[in-house]
């Protein structure tokens, strides 16, 4: 399941990938879009860059391009496991043996962006830590671990838990229907070197729409 169709160029003669390559390409890829997205994330919560919605959206989006511009002929650059139980559902082309795998090279992706993103900002944290008064650990401090993941209680446009899921659901659904539309065979007004700028462009739009 690949978000860039096949060029008609000859690029058939190619060895496909092998699973080893695909998913050290899952990697790779989900390590782009979220060291990006949420550097962008950390630059913005810890040293007041990057802190408006658009600056945001602008972010996820190129770092969505990029990742799938990177590892898009390799792994299909799924980048997130609701796209690929949806590739493995909907379209023949992944088996959903291999969806388990992907889901395990997606999630080691993003510990190692996570990972990076406090080394990068460690310094920017503690400061940011001492001058809101917090301390690491006590509930409070979820207003540091921000950068690094979601929580609803801290935006006031959520109303509460299930407000919070709808708000995931609807957004995932969202990308994953733009994907599956502009990889469609039979859609030929999308070149395949447009399909990275879309893919990131349908991730800042929901960024900038349902991020706060």
């Amino acid at each position: 399941g690949s978000l860039i169709p096949p060029s008609e160029n000859g690029a058939s003669s190619v060895p496909p990938p092998t699973l080893k390559q695909a998913l050290v390409a899952e990697v790779l890829g989900t390590y782009i879009l979220v060291q990006v997205g949420c550097g962008g994330l950390c630059a913005g919560l810890y040293m007041g860059v990057f802190s408006d919605a658009f600056s945001m959206a602008i972010i996820w989006l190129l770092g969505g391009m990029v990742a799938v511009y990177c590892v898009g002929d390799i792994s299909g650059a799924h980048l997130n496991p609701a796209v690929s139980l949806a590739f493995a559902l909907v379209r023949d082309d992944l088996d959903m043996k291999k969806v388990p795998l992907y889901w395990a090279a997606q999630l080691l992706g993003g510990i190692l962006a996570g990972g990076i993103n406090l080394l990068i900002f460690t310094a920017a944290i503690a400061d940011f830590e001492e001058q809101q008064g917090l301390t690491r650990g006590h509930s409070s401090s979820i207003k540091s671990a921000a950068a690094f993941g979601d929580y609803w209680s801290l935006s006031p446009g959520v109303a509460g838990p299930f407000h919070a899921v709808f708000i995931e659901a609807f957004g995932t659904a969202f990308l994953t229907f733009v994907i599956f539309a502009i990889t469609h065979p039979k859609n030929e007004s999308v070149a395949s070197s447009a399909v990275a700028p879309m893919v990131g462009t349908a991730i800042g739009v929901m960024i900038a729409l349902l991020g706060s």
